[in-house]
């Protein structure tokens, strides 16, 4: 099961865990995710017909929705950024390498726990969950339906 997807939500998760862990300010730390997510990959938000609103809520309140739009939106970015292929594999080498406070006993807990359903997007989510759970991070709010 490893090797199929081990998703550490972590587009979307390392500017929390970052901030949680680190000496930057939060809001330069999300800025700078956003900011390259926004420059490198902006097929993410055009793919996934995520809400403008749900994206700013997330960068500037981490505020979660749990729209199908959203988690395909960070679906989008796990791929663009290298931390999945597109058959879902997850490169966690590369996730331990590039986020800070990402770990290999992270990734294979957030593996375990993961939803075991066949929907990316909904394996996308579920692992960004839980990497905020193993950082005790409480996310201003996980809102929306799980459409």
């Amino acid at each position: 099961m490893f090797s199929r997807f081990v998703p550490i939500a972590i587009v979307l998760a390392f500017p929390v865990v970052i901030t949680y862990n680190s000496t930057k300010n939060p809001h330069e730390v999300f800025d700078r995710w956003k900011d390259r997510l926004e420059k490198e990959h902006p097929e993410c938000y055009k793919s996934s017909g995520v809400d403008q609103g749900d994206v700013d809520d997330y960068w500037a309140l981490i505020r979660i929705p749990s729209t199908k739009n959203f988690k395909c939106y960070l679906e989008c970015m796990y791929r663009s950024f290298h931390f999945i292929n597109d058959d879902g594999v997850i490169n966690a080498d590369q996730l331990v390498e590039d986020v800070e406070n990402v770990t290999y006993d992270i990734v294979n807990d957030c593996n375990a726990e993961r939803s075991n359903t066949t929907d990316r997007c909904e394996e996308v989510y579920d692992f960004f969950i839980c990497v905020l759970h193993h950082h005790s991070v409480t996310p201003t709010a996980v809102v929306g339906a799980s459409t």
